[in-house]
C-alpha cells in the first residue's frame, strides 16, 4: 500500500457549526484530524468528550458477560450525555438481576447435583423419604458411614439401640441408615457422630429415592 502525501487544511468557523463540519470531513474520506482551532486560531478546542467515560463504562460492562461490541451507526438516535447516562444505568441494574438470578440457579443446580448422588445410593428404598421424618416414636437418620467407622460396629454389637441398615456401598463408604427411639437418640446420634457417620437432611417434599431423583433431574 503507497503513502499518499497529504497538506495541512485550516477550516475556520463557529462552534455552533462544528458538529456539522466535522460529520462533513468524516464522510467524504478526504480527511485526518489534527489539533483544532477557532476562527483562525483564535482559540484551541480543548472541550472534553462527555459521552467517552460512559463509553469506557459500557465496554467494561460488556466485556463482564462476553460481549463483543461492534459499531452501529447511530446518526438517527441523538441522545443527550444525561439519556446516555440513564440507559447505563438501566443496564448496569439489569445485568446485577441477572447475576442474581444466575447464581441462586447455580446453588440450586449444585444442591439437585448432589443430593442425586446421594438418593442413587439408596435404590431399594421404596417409601417416601417424606415419611421418615414423620415418624413419631423413632427417630431415622440417612446418610453414609466411612469404612472406618463401619468396623467400628461390632464394638456396639450388644446394644440393640445401635443398628445400621446398608442400602449400597463403595470402596470408601457405607450408605444406609439407622432407626433409634426417641428416648435414646442423643445418645445413639453421639455414637454414630464418633463413628464419622454424616447425616443426608431430607427434604419435606421428597419421594422415594427412584421418583425424587427424577424429579431432581427435571
Amino acid at each position: 500500500m503507497s503513502v499518499e502525501s497529504m497538506e495541512l487544511a485550516t477550516i475556520g468557523g463557529s462552534f455552533e457549526n462544528l458538529d456539522k463540519t466535522l460529520d462533513v470531513c468524516r464522510t467524504c474520506g478526504c480527511f485526518q484530524p489534527e489539533n483544532m482551532s477557532f476562527s483562525g486560531g483564535a482559540s484551541r478546542l480543548s472541550e472534553n468528550n462527555p459521552y467517552r467515560p460512559m463509553l469506557e463504562r459500557l465496554n467494561s460492562l460488556l466485556k463482564s458477560t462476553g460481549i463483543e461490541p461492534s459499531p452501529t451507526d447511530c446518526d438517527d438516535i441523538p441522545l443527550s450525555p444525561e439519556e446516555v447516562r440513564e440507559k447505563i444505568d438501566n443496564v448496569e441494574s439489569d445485568l446485577g438481576k441477572f447475576r442474581d438470578e444466575i447464581s441462586a440457579i447455580e446453588k440450586e443446580q449444585d444442591y439437585c447435583n448432589v443430593a442425586i448422588q446421594l438418593l442413587e445410593h439408596f435404590p431399594k428404598l421404596d417409601i417416601p423419604l417424606s415419611e421418615l421424618i414423620d415418624c413419631k416414636f423413632v427417630s431415622i437418620r440417612l446418610g453414609r458411614l466411612p469404612v472406618s467407622g463401619y468396623k467400628l460396629l461390632s464394638a456396639y454389637a450388644d446394644n440393640p439401640d445401635v443398628l445400621f441398615y446398608t442400602f449400597s456401598s463403595d470402596k470408601d463408604y457405607y450408605w444406609g441408615m439407622y432407626i433409634v427411639s426417641n428416648e435414646y437418640v442423643q445418645e445413639v446420634d453421639r455414637i454414630f457422630a464418633g463413628l464419622s457417620f454424616e447425616q443426608f437432611r431430607i427434604p419435606e417434599s421428597f419421594s422415594a429415592p427412584a421418583e425424587a431423583i427424577t424429579n431432581l433431574k427435571d
